[in-house]
């Protein structure tokens, strides 16, 4: 029986064997497949520095004074400078916690229903650092009140029905 043709083999849809290869060989990458993948990588982490430092933010968070959250806190403000490509060192970690847990009590002090503004934004490039600040805000049950009757939605007449 003869052996079938690469383009019968292609009709039937099987891959014909590379030549000069043996069958059942395993796919080992070549040098200039291996070369070809380091410089992709390469490009790729330096362009992503290049967009690091091109990438700005200036944000504001406002949280609830309850300085028992701190870690949590401490957790998303690490998530956000981590996601901008800017993560703290544990110093710097360790007064931005100081800072923002003296904030939290002194606005739990003045008042249960006190918010805490953090405030940050990236440096100009090419710098890769950020800028922060935090600024506690004190708020009465009567504050709280206003402003919740001032920006609330009055009910649908369709959640009210009237009595018949």
């Amino acid at each position: 029986m003869r052996d079938p043709s690469d383009s019968e083999r292609r009709r039937r849809g099987e891959v014909p064997r590379a030549a000069g290869r043996r069958s059942g060989a395993a796919d080992v990458p070549s040098r200039a497949d291996h070369e070809r993948e380091v410089v992709a990588a390469l490009r790729r982490k330096a362009l992503l520095e290049r967009v690091t430092r091109r990438t700005r933010a200036n944000v504001e968070i406002v949280v609830p004074a309850v300085p028992s959250l701190i870690d949590r806190y401490m957790d998303m403000l690490a998530d956000h400078f981590f996601a901008l490509g800017r993560p703290f060192t544990r110093s710097d970690i360790a007064s931005l916690r100081a800072l923002l847990l003296d904030k939290l009590e002194e606005a739990f002090r003045a008042s249960p229903y006190s918010n805490v503004f953090i405030r940050y934004a990236t440096d100009e490039p090419p710098s890769v650092g950020i800028t922060y600040g935090v600024a506690a805000a004190s708020s009465s049950l009567e504050d709280e009140y206003a402003y919740w009757t001032r920006t609330r939605e009055p009910p649908s007449s369709a959640a009210c029905p009237t009595p018949s």
